[in-house]
């Protein structure tokens, strides 16, 4: 209604006339018409069977009636409906009606016919199938699965995307397989029931469904297969198999031939089952470890002093959910030993459960189903005073393996490349557990980058000292933190990605815990690594765990630069102050030995639940002030000053945006899509043996990730690609 305004009093008697007269007209809408049904085409079959109802006045949402059975409307306009004969009629005649505008139409007969006796054919999906020459490969495949059993069962209905003899040429071809027996033994019975799964919807979707699609429309097979149906011009297509023959009726569903196999299967040779335990990685051997195997580690094993670890590309380790002593199972590279497990995007190496099937059964929240990967070396690095012979967190103390630190800062572990570590973490005493990846004393010889940790009971990635660098590695839903740094690390740390899942405080901590020394106040060597273009991701605004996204305190000195952090339920960092000079935050303004100091530069800091506007930045910072008592010492309130903390922000143009990041998902949706909606803000000068990038974050604006393909997170379809 348009607002109108005026100034003149002399014209309210004429407004008032105007008004008078206005009020005379009848301006009720007409009352709404009657559904009315013209025809059924066709008149008569049984359950399942697709019906056009044409007629008038069928409104926008209306539903149908067989003989007082809701029936499932699949497309409909003001003059015609498609729709299925519901399940559960008897055989005879059922009144037809069409409900709109809460009103109903007069009845129209439909003769329901007996299921076993169609005109049309036989009455199951799988007896249809087997009548039909162009799909004998199919109706003897049908014999060696349990499907068929399915089809030909009572239920329904169903639509069947069945694919022709050339179909099922093209698939024997493809997988170099001399015959359908053939296919069996490659996929099991098993196997080939998934593989048809994919051809089946538990609806009845007519050709006025398919072949009515405007855009597109997507659906869903009984085990979870996405299926599009796209049309283009006259050719429609299932996931891009075109359909050949559309309504194809049977007594419990309709059958469309498609030209193709959906959703081909991928053989990989069987491999053989090597089992492993710590008596096989003798000190001083040499190991290869390759894809044409699956390895099963059960316990604790150690690569001893000396011994080299190779593995293959493409190879696949799994460990055993042991219930032994140390309760659990992982991997050990002692001092003095290497391992290079150097997989490619198309063939990474994963280090998993034995329950994975490597691709989706098993949930996010599944971790703890094994120990860890641990690698141990001689960097330098300092806890109580001790810088060697540090027993390492996780494995019993006095096993003498499990030590680390030393004084070479150059000393070479080996190379992790591409490897995808899932469902980890075992704590085996209070504040000693096995992370995703936990590296003690690990030097700058050691080469470790494209590294995917997902789904751990602790921290994903713990760094204990060492000078290590390490680039390209998520950590995805880790239960504490996702990068947790302790006894005097100083390594360089550039493209990292965080998600954290949302929930309790029983599901996350801190995005990154960054510590300093032990014990806090100790200086002969403090924490400074260098963070660099991360893009770490928290639980949700509205998650009631852990209100943080970094926490930095134990004296640590390190910088964090050309970062995104966002959708964190609290503050973005928290700094601890405690009495005297040798904290963190102390380090804003007063470096170090060696100039090291806390440096925050060039951030973007995104969607925080506490962030308040008229506050700024400084909504975003905590600081701590407690006491010199170390058992209360972290359970303080943090209340201390935070200015020299929001100087450092503001003077080194870090800035709150209401979001960076495409799009955030943590379902197995597509969705999860971490790079920059748009190019972000200025960046600073990296730290030397870094790679300068003109974007904040772990991932370049319109060019694919670097976790595509071979991740986890790309791996089960939370990842957009």
């Amino acid at each position: 209604m348009k607002k109108l305004s005026f100034s003149l009093l002399v014209m309210l008697g004429f407004f008032a006339t105007l008004f008078i007269a206005c009020d005379d007209e009848d301006d009720t809408p007409p009352a709404p018409s009657a559904p009315t049904i013209s025809s059924l085409s066709p008149t008569s079959g049984p359950v399942g069977t697709s019906v056009t109802i044409a007629g008038s006045n069928f409104g926008d949402s209306p539903s149908v009636s067989f003989g007082g059975t809701s029936a499932t409307v699949g497309s409909s306009t003001a003059t015609s409906i498609t729709t299925t004969v519901p399940s559960g009629l008897s055989a005879g005649t059922v009144s037809v009606t069409v409900s709109a505008n809460n009103l109903t139409s007069s009845g129209v007969d439909f003769e329901v016919t007996e299921d076993t006796s169609t005109p049309d054919g036989p009455a199951f999906v799988g007896d249809t199938i087997a009548s039909i020459e162009s799909l004998s490969t199919l109706a003897a495949a049908l014999e060696a699965t349990a499907l068929d059993d399915v089809l030909n069962g009572d239920g329904g209905p169903y639509t069947v995307f069945a694919p022709n003899n050339d179909a099922f040429t093209a698939l024997l071809t493809a997988l170099e397989l001399a015959d359908l027996d053939a296919v069996v033994g490659a996929l099991g019975a098993e196997g080939v029931t998934n593989l048809l799964l994919a051809h089946v919807v538990a609806d009845s979707l007519g050709a006025a469904e398919v072949t009515g699609v405007t855009d597109s429309l997507e659906t869903a097979s009984p085990n979870g297969e996405k299926l599009g149906i796209l049309v283009d011009g006259e050719n429609v297509f299932v996931n891009g198999a075109q359909i050949l023959e559309v309504d194809i009726v049977a007594g419990n569903g309709v059958i469309h031939v498609i030209d193709s196999v959906i959703n081909l299967p991928e053989l990989e040779t069987p491999k053989t089952r090597v089992d492993i335990t710590d008596a096989d990685l003798a000190a001083g051997e040499t190991y290869d470890w390759t894809a044409d195997n699956e390895y099963f580690l059960t316990g604790l094993v150690f690569v001893e002093g000396g011994a080299t670890l190779n593995i293959e590309a493409g190879t696949t380790v799994r460990f055993t959910e042991e219930t032994g002593d140390d309760n659990t199972s992982a991997l050990v590279v002692t001092q003095g030993s290497q391992i290079n497990a150097i997989g490619t995007a198309d063939a990474p190496i994963i280090f998993t459960a034995e329950a994975d099937t490597v691709g989706g059964n098993l949930l996010p929240s599944d971790w703890g189903a094994w120990g860890g990967i641990i690698i141990l070396g001689n960097a330098p690095t300092e806890k109580n005073g001790n810088t060697s012979g540090i027993a390492i967190e996780g494995v019993d103390s006095d096993e003498t393996r499990a030590v680390y630190g030393g004084t070479d800062p150059m000393d070479n572990s080996g190379t992790l490349q591409y490897v995808s570590i899932r469902y980890t973490g075992v704590g085996i005493a209070p504040n000693s557990e096995i992370q995703g990846l936990t590296l003690g004393g690990v030097g700058s010889g050691t080469t470790i980058d494209h590294i995917d940790v997902y789904s751990s009971n602790d921290d994903g990635i713990e760094i204990f000292g060492g000078t290590v660098d390490i680039n390209y590695a998520s950590v995805a839903f880790a239960t504490d933190d996702a990068f947790d740094f302790d006894e005097g690390y100083r390594g360089n740390i550039q493209f990292a990605f965080v998600l954290q899942l949302d929930g309790d405080e029983t599901v996350y901590d801190q995005a990154g815990e960054w510590d300093g020394s032990v014990p806090d106040d100790g200086t002969s060597l403090t924490a400074a690594p260098n963070i660099f273009n991360a893009t770490f991701i928290g639980p949700g605004q509205t998650s009631t765990g852990a209100q943080r996204a970094l926490i930095l305190r134990d004296a640590f000195a390190g910088k964090l630069g050309n970062s995104i952090i966002e959708d964190f339920p609290g503050i973005g960092i928290q700094v601890e102050d405690v009495p005297g000079d040798i904290d963190s935050y102390n380090y804003i303004t007063n470096p170090i030995d060696g100039g090291f100091q806390v440096e925050l530069l060039n951030n973007s800091w995104a969607q925080f639940g506490g962030w308040v506007e008229a506050d700024g930045v400084s909504s975003l910072v905590q600081a701590t002030e407690i006491d010199d008592d170390p058992d209360t010492a972290e359970d303080e309130t943090f209340t201390g000053e935070t200015a020299d903390v929001v100087a450092e922000l503001t003077d080194n143009d870090n800035d709150y945006l209401t979001s960076v990041v495409t799009s955030i998902s943590r379902m197995e949706d597509g969705g999860l899509d971490p790079r920059p909606a748009a190019a972000t803000s200025t960046t600073t000068t990296v730290p030397a043996g870094m790679m300068q990038v003109d974007y904040r974050g772990a991932f370049a604006p319109g060019e694919a990730t670097w976790l595509a393909g071979w991740s986890t997170l790309s791996k089960v379809g939370i990842l957009f690609e």
